[in-house]
Order: C-alpha cells, then structure tokens, then sequence
C-alpha cells in the first residue's frame, strides 16, 4: 500500500496539528506501508535529514514549497502542490491520498481537478466549529489574533469552499464524536470518529527530567502551573491571564507559558503581576516538550474550543494533573474529578477557582494524574489510532 500523506504542519511543529501527523506516521511506516510525507520546508535551519532521522529513514519526504504562520501561505502550498502531486503520482502510483487536516485544504485544487485516487481527510475542525466557538463567548473581538480576524472576514467564501471540498473526499476522520455535529449530514455516512493518540514511552510520568533543557526551570522553588499551545483568543488567553493575576494575589505560584503568538500583547496584561512568578518562553520544540511536562505540577486548557487536543493529551499521560473547558470533545478524554478537572468555559473565577484547588491538594493531584494516565494508555495511544486508521485504509481498498 502506498499513501500520499499531505501535511501543511510537521516538523518542525508550530501548532496541534503537527503532532498529530508525526505520531501517525510514526506508527504507520512501520506496518508495510510506503508513505510519501508531501509538507513544506519551515525555519531557515529546516534539516530534512533530521526529520528522516526521526523516522529512521522509513519513510519519503518530498517538500513542497515553504511554510510561514501566517494566513494566507497555504494558497502557495495549494498551488505548489497541484505540481508536484501529478508528478509524483505518474511516478509513483498512489493508492490513498491523506490529507492531515481539513482546515488548511491543502489538496482543494486537487479534488477540483478530479485526480483519481481515494482521500482521506483528517477533520480536527471546521469552519462551522470554530464559529460556534466565537459566537458563545462575550469576549471583544480586539483580543483576536489576525488569522482569527482574517477567517471571520472571509467566513461566507471560505465555508463555501470547506463544503466543496468536504463533498469531494471519499471519507473523513474526525478526531471526536463533538466534531461530527458540524459536519453536513449528508457525509456522517463516510466519517469515522478515530481519536487522537500519544506516544505513552515519551510522555510518561517516569519520564526523568535531563539537564540541558529548560535549566532555569530547576531553580523555581514554587509550583508551577504550565500552559502550551498558541497564545490565541480561542485559546482562552484572556481567561488564562485574568486567572493568573487572581492566583499570583493569593498564592505562591509560578507560570510557564509556551506557544507562539501576540506576547507583547499578552505579557502587558500582566504589568500589574511580579515578573518572578510567570514567563513566555514563546516556541518549543516539540523534540523537548516533554521534558517540559516533567517539571509541571498543574496543566491548564482554558480553551473555547477544542476537538481533541492533543497537549491534553501529552499532560495526562506525562502524569500531570489537568484543568481543561468543558467545551468540544475534551468530555470524551476527562471524566470530571476522576482524571481531571472540567470548567466552564470563558469563567476566569473557575479557572482560578480549580487551580487553587489543586494547589492546596498534593494527594489530588496525584490521584487525578495516576487515572490520567491509566485512561491514556487504554484508549489514546498513538498504536490504537494508527490501527483504526489502517483499518479505514483497507476499507477503501477493500482489502
């Protein structure tokens, strides 16, 4: 079997989505399958050596244009990749085309041009969900960040699109049962729900911290609350900050946040707050990123919306306790006060109100992280969604 994965994020990883794609094709390559990763080179020090490396040379990397964070590079991949697609299919012959996610429709112009072979596509969100997101919440809309400001201005053309595209895939992964609401009716038909999967080795609790990474971290004497992912309205940044300001009055606490975005913007919301007790250490790599979840006491995700994030998903196996919004299909992974904590969503004084909790209860902590972990390792393994993944490949095929 030979599948044309389409990736717009991978390595090096900027977002949720990136992560995704690694970890599947980290234990797809493994299973006889010939995967031919198409993504785009991002950072001037890209290296695909290394990301070969990664894989130990199982799989092919074929770069299709470069990638910025920014709204409107995927037009270029779009249009790069129309090119590059045929040629390598002449080449190659594909049986199944994946594209990582629906959000980017990175192979729009593809399903345009009626290319004959099968796609899959992942769907992490859609336009309809995100909007959902937006509406519910009473937040000004001066605290979006421009993708954010861009996809609302062009909604009408884009949902538009995201339909056309959507009747053209042969079948849909959605990584929930939320997600699948927000999907056309006429396609629940073609959809599996998949869930999203870690690697349960590296995001373990004994996992032991390696001097090297994150140094400064090892001198902070307080508990200390971590936040990854983009630092975006729909993020519930605003919540985030308000929470920390309220906690670092009353209680001896330390934040890291790690995710690209606005920090100027969102460091001077805290011009009130000591700079001891908190840093932005914008971009992480996700090669360290557990070693960051090693030094974490709390993991919060005050999101607005959510399908199945993965960071939660990294937190919980990582052995660390989690505070998460009661928003998408963050349910499906917690249990409230089994393996987690729910809040409501856009509630600064809950978010504040969850942390102090744990903070005051070190057996809590350690009983919700312990059954974290265990529901990880049963269900959201990076094995388990690769087999399910396999198993809608062969029912394309008809194997």
């Amino acid at each position: 079997m030979r599948v044309a994965f389409i990736a717009p994020e991978f390595l090096p990883t900027w977002g949720g989505l990136g992560p995704y794609s690694v970890e599947l094709i980290k234990n797809l390559y493994q299973r006889n399958i010939d995967i031919h990763l198409l993504t785009p080179r991002r950072g001037k020090n890209y290296d695909v050596r290394k990301v070969l490396d990664y894989f130990n040379s199982g799989i092919t990397i074929h770069n299709v244009s470069t990638a910025k964070d920014y709204f409107f590079y995927n037009v270029k991949f779009q249009l790069a990749l129309v090119r590059r697609f045929l040629t390598l299919h002449r080449k190659y012959s594909f049986d199944i085309v994946h594209v990582s996610n629906l959000v980017n429709m990175p192979d729009f112009f593809l399903k345009m041009l009626k290319v004959s072979v099968p796609t899959v596509t992942t769907v992490h969100s859609t336009l309809r969900s995100q909007s959902h997101a937006s509406g519910i919440t009473k937040i000004r809309g001066g605290s979006k960040g421009i993708t954010e400001k861009l996809t609302a201005g062009f909604y009408p053309i884009l949902q538009y699109l995201e339909n056309t595209y959507l009747r053209k895939s042969s079948h849909l992964i959605a990584v929930s049962k939320w997600i699948t609401q927000f999907l056309p009716e006429s396609l629940q038909e073609k959809t599996t729900v998949i869930h999203n999967g870690v690697d349960v080795e590296r995001f373990s609790p004994a996992h032991k911290y390696t001097a090297g990474f994150f140094d400064f971290v090892s001198s902070i004497k307080k508990p200390i609350v971590l936040y990854t992912g983009r630092l975006l309205f729909l993020k519930g940044m605003e919540v985030l900050i308000q929470s920390m300001k309220d906690i670092l009055q009353k209680r001896s606490a330390y934040f890291i946040i790690a995710g690209t975005g606005d920090i100027p913007k969102w460091r001077s919301m805290l011009s009130d707050v000591p700079e001891d007790s908190y840093t932005f250490m914008g971009y992480v790599d996700y090669e360290n990123i557990n070693y960051l979840y090693a030094k974490a006491d709390i993991f919060l995700l005050p999101s607005l919306t959510e399908s199945f994030p993965l960071v939660l998903l990294e937190a919980m196996a990582s052995g660390v306790p989690v505070v998460a919004t009661k928003v998408g299909g963050i349910p499906e992974m917690i249990d409230h006060l089994s393996n987690g904590i729910l809040i409501e969503p856009n509630k600064p004084d809950a978010l504040t109100e969850a942390i102090e909790l744990l903070l005051r209860n070190p057996e809590l902590r350690m009983e919700l992280s312990r059954k974290a972990r265990l529901k990880v390792e049963r269900q959201f393994t990076g094995k388990t969604m690769a087999d399910q993944t396999m198993n809608v490949y062969k029912e394309i095929l008809s194997l």
